[in-house]
């Protein structure tokens, strides 16, 4: 895919870079265009100045970080690890702290995002959605909880719903999502 188009049609600078670790092989991955559609859902969200990590893996290693960390023993979908508790309001201030301290080097991190492409691939083919847009939408989410939302309570839930919704519409071509996954 021509990054350059991308770029133009999302109307992005070069905002700081995404991690992308791919430790999977259920798909094929279009890193730069994932790199990109990362730049604008942090454009969407107002983080553009953040970095995070997005990590593919296996339901066997999303698995063993869930039941790690939510002492939950099975696979899910997505798993976020946000690099600050205080949520969007902690990050907003670190941003506009970053940006007026010239001297000061260090990216804000978000923190990482965990996506299992076997999940991805599961849904595909039992609930037939679409890859690209399973995909987005584990993305968008994740994203959302490094940013402090959750689905814990109703109010919350509705607020990142809507929140995730209104990003999801924002990225789609003619109706359907940019292509981040080609399968295998």
């Amino acid at each position: 895919m021509n990054l350059g188009h991308l770029r133009r049609r999302f109307r992005l600078n070069d905002p700081p870079e995404s991690e992308i670790i791919n430790d999977q092989r259920v798909y094929t991955i279009e890193s730069d265009t994932i790199s990109a559609v990362i730049a604008k859902i942090k454009q969407l969200l107002h983080v553009s100045g953040a970095e995070l990590s997005l990590v593919l893996v296996t339901d066997e290693k999303i698995r063993e970080l869930n039941s790690t960390y939510r002492s939950v023993d099975e696979p899910t979908d997505v798993l976020s690890f946000p690099q600050h508790e205080d949520g969007i309001a902690g990050i907003s201030r670190l941003l506009g702290l970053h940006q007026s301290a010239a001297a000061h080097h260090q990216p804000v991190l978000l923190g990482d995002v965990v996506i299992s492409t076997e999940t991805v691939r599961r849904r595909e083919l039992t609930d037939h959605v679409e890859a690209n847009q399973e995909f987005l939408l584990l993305l968008v989410h994740g994203i959302l909880h490094l940013l402090g939302y959750n689905h814990e309570l109703s109010d919350d839930e509705q607020r990142m719903n809507a929140l995730q919704s209104d990003v999801l519409g924002q990225l789609s071509f003619d109706g359907a999502p940019p292509r981040l996954l080609t399968g295998c």
